[in-house]
C-alpha cells in the first residue's frame, strides 16, 4: 500500500522534526533534512558491496555508531527490533560502525546487534556530508534516496510513531 505524502508530513510533525525549531519543541537533536543523500559504497564480507543505489525503492535508516559509545549499546538492539517489526522489502536498517578494529566490531555486533547486519565504514568510503556530528547519528532516507531527517544522539526506536515515520518515508519516494 502506498501512503500519501501528507502522512509523511504528519509523521514528521508528530515527531517534532521541524528543522532547528525541533529543539525548542522538546525534541532535541532531531532535524528535518532536504536533498539527495550522497552516494557511497561499503565493502562487505559478502561478494557484493553495499551501496545506497541498491537500496532505492526502500526507506533507509543509516545508523552510525562506535563500539566505545555507551549509548550505542542500548540503541543497537532497538534498531534490530525496528528492522524485525517493519517489512524488509520496504525498509532497510543499516548499522555502520566507524571503528577500525574488526574484532571489536564483530564482538559488539554479536553482543548487541541481535542479528542486525553491521557494516564497517573504512576511511574514505563515506562522504564527509555524513560526518557532521559524533555518534550515534542516524539518517532517514526516503525510497528515492532523499534525506528526510537526522537524529543526533541516541533515540528509542521502539515506538509506533517511529514506525509511522519510517513507513511514510518508504511510501514517499516509492517508484
Amino acid at each position: 500500500m502506498i501512503l500519501p505524502a501528507h502522512l509523511l508530513i504528519a509523521a514528521l510533525l508528530v515527531l517534532g522534526v521541524q528543522g532547528h525549531a525541533a529543539a525548542a519543541h522538546g525534541v532535541p537533536g532531531m532535524e528535518r533534512l532536504d536533498g539527495v543523500a550522497p552516494a557511497f559504497v561499503l565493502e562487505t564480507d559478502s561478494p557484493a558491496p553495499l551501496s545506497l543505489e541498491t537500496l532505492r525503492g526502500r526507506a533507509v535508516l543509516l545508523h552510525f555508531f562506535a563500539t566505545w559509545c555507551l549509548p550505542c549499546r542500548d540503541e543497537l538492539p532497538k534498531l534490530a527490533g525496528l528492522q524485525a517489526r517493519l517489512p524488509a522489502d520496504r525498509i532497510a536498517v543499516i548499522a555502520i560502525a566507524i571503528d577500525e578494529d574488526a574484532g571489536a566490531i564483530a564482538a559488539f555486533a554479536a553482543q548487541y546487534g541481535r542479528g542486525l547486519p553491521v557494516h564497517v565504514a573504512r576511511a574514505g568510503e563515506v562522504p564527509p556530508a555524513y560526518w557532521t556530528w559524533g555518534v550515534p547519528v542516524t539518517y532517514l532516507l526516503d525510497a528515492a534516496g532523499r534525506f528526510v531527517a537526522r537524529a543526533l544522539g541516541p533515540r528509542d526506536w521502539s515506538g509506533v510513531t517511529t514506525d509511522m515515520l519510517i513507513e511514510a518515508a518508504a511510501a514517499s519516494g516509492a517508484r
